[in-house]
This record gives C-alpha cells, structure tokens and sequence, in this order.
C-alpha cells in the first residue's frame, strides 16, 4: 500500500516495530486510519490490566521511594504493595479477583525489592534515536535502566511469558534488543547487561529473572540493526504491507475484524 507522504508515520516505539514485522495492518489501521481498537470484555482485558497495575506501581515505587530510602527491605516489600492496592482502586474489578491479585503481587514485591540492589536506576526511561537520512525517530520506553561503572542496564518486566531466543534474535520479539539498540547509539555505551524479569507472583517464586549471554546480544543486535535498516527502507520506498506474516502474527489482533482477509 503506497502511502502519501504527509500520511507517513516519521516516530516509531519499538513495540510498533514488532507490530510492522508480524502484522502491519494494525499499524496502518492505528496510526495512518486512527482507527480506535475494539472494546473487549473485561474478561479478555484482564492478563493486560494487571500488567498496567504492576509496571505502574513498580513506576512508581522506583520514582519515588526505591532511589531515596534507607528502609529496610521488608517495610520498602509493605510500601510497594500499598501502592499497588492505590492503582488497583482505580479499578472497578471483582473483589475475587482483587484479593488474588493482591496476594500474587505481595510475593512480586517481595521480589523485586530483594534484586533490585542497582543504583541510579530510572524507571520508564524513554530514549529516542533519530534514524540518519530517512527521517524516521525510534522511540523505547524502558521499565527499569540503570548505570553502574559505565555499564548499563536494561531490565524488561513481563507478566506473561517470557519471547523465544529465536524470535527475540530475530526482532519479532525484540523490543529488548531494539530498546538496547537505541540507548547504546544515544548514550554511546558499549557494556551492557539485558534481563528479562518475569513477574510469575508465586510463594516460591516472585520472579524469575532470565539473563542472555554477551554473544548472543551481541549477535542479535547486528541481525536487529540490518532488519530495522531494511524495514525502515522499504517502508520509505514502498510503502506498508497490509497483511499479517501468517507465521508470525500474534494471535491478538485488535484489528482483525476490520481486515478483509480471504479465509479460504
């Protein structure tokens, strides 16, 4: 699909990257459309909804209390748990539901405030890099980025399952790599450290923190740097595709009922 120039998309975050990789009508129907998604049940919603919760009380947590307190670890676990039950109250959500999510969040806090000991740490960091002679911005909104001796890092928290190696590599599942991508060209640092914390909310496992080994980032950074050259290339010559990679498209779609996709 050729599209006009004034129409043309110039600011891209990463996770809109992944979204041109596997499907990007959405990002057509979303950004050039402005199309408003579609409304689901409260049921479907709810996987997502916690997240929100979660990444805004930990937000907030490092913001505001992580990086200026002295307390000990237990009354900083009972403060970030207060400010979870503060962003659930926004919520009108089933008490079931509410007391479940409280308690699988308790063991999280308990957690986060045992691994994270980082110092200068900044919390939704947005870094944002300008793409040389094709007027295109990338944009990574980080969760957790810290500065240590010159080396960096960058932690990215899920509350559902954790991306393949493969597709991680590959940038259809790489807003870590991407993320990692744009804070070394911005900030001009070569050591680094990537995590993935997966926010699991168990008694005997609040997080499991999944680590990758320098070879492999650094292998995965160059397969990123060439696929995000050639996206952004074809995207300024040719156009957006409007059909979803049928191997790689997720399987929510906020924009499927709109497509006029051939089932047959």
């Amino acid at each position: 699909l050729e599209i006009p120039y004034k129409l043309k998309i110039h600011d891209f975050y990463v996770t809109e990257i992944e979204k041109l990789l596997r499907n990007p009508y959405s990002i057509y129907a979303l950004k050039i459309l402005k199309l408003r998604k579609k409304d689901l049940f409260f049921s479907e919603e709810k996987n997502k909804i916690f997240g929100i919760l979660v990444h805004k009380s930990l937000e907030n947590f490092i913001k505001n209390i992580r990086n200026n307190s002295k307390l000990e670890k237990i009354a900083l676990s009972n403060i970030l748990s207060k400010l979870f039950a503060q962003e659930l109250a926004f919520y009108k959500i089933p008490e079931s539901i509410k007391f479940s999510w409280q308690q699988r969040f308790f063991y999280i806090a308990n957690s986060f405030v045992e691994n994270c000991t980082d110092t200068n740490i900044i919390a939704e960091s947005l870094e944002e890099l300008q793409i040389p002679d094709n007027n295109i911005k990338l944009k990574a909104k980080i969760d957790y980025i810290s500065y240590d001796n010159e080396q960096i890092k960058i932690i990215d928290y899920k509350t559902g399952s954790l991306p393949n190696k493969s597709d991680l590599e590959q940038g259809y599942n790489g807003q870590l790599i991407l993320a990692l991508f744009i804070t070394k060209q911005v900030r001009n640092i070569d050591k680094y450290q990537l995590e993935f914390w997966k926010l699991i909310g168990k008694k005997s496992n609040g997080i499991e923190i999944k680590t990758y080994p320098d070879d492999f980032i650094s292998n995965s950074l160059k397969i990123v740097h060439s696929s995000i050259s050639k996206l952004i290339n074809d995207y300024q010559s040719k156009g957006l595709l409007c059909l979803p990679d049928e191997q790689k498209a997720s399987k929510y779609d906020e924009y499927y009922h709109l497509a006029r996709i051939d089932k047959n």
